[in-house]
């Protein structure tokens, strides 16, 4: 599955940053977008698909997957040649 692209606005459309949500995260947005739909439906009460959208939208946003080939970066405590024995480690990989 291929992560869904959105430009943050319409002059960066053609730049890297672009806010990238993974499939991931659409799953998890739809999972509580629909356990807030059954409480809603059985109570006739709005709060809990509302509850489930905030929450799923949270999570839509927050969920992020890594490409595979990217090269993990370095931790910000770790000097760059420390950085290369922490990439060696097989507790790392």
């Amino acid at each position: 599955m291929m992560p869904l692209a959105l430009a943050r606005n319409s002059k960066t459309s053609a730049s890297p940053s672009r806010l990238q949500i993974s499939a991931v995260g659409t799953a998890v947005f739809l999972i509580w977008v629909a356990l807030g739909l059954a409480p809603t439906i059985r109570y006739n009460n709005p709060m809990p698909v509302i509850a489930g959208v905030v929450v799923g939208l949270y999570f839509l946003f927050a969920i992020r997957v890594a490409e595979h080939g990217k090269r993990r970066p370095c931790c910000d405590w770790a000097d760059k040649s420390g950085c290369e024995a922490l990439d060696s480690s097989p507790s790392f990989r």
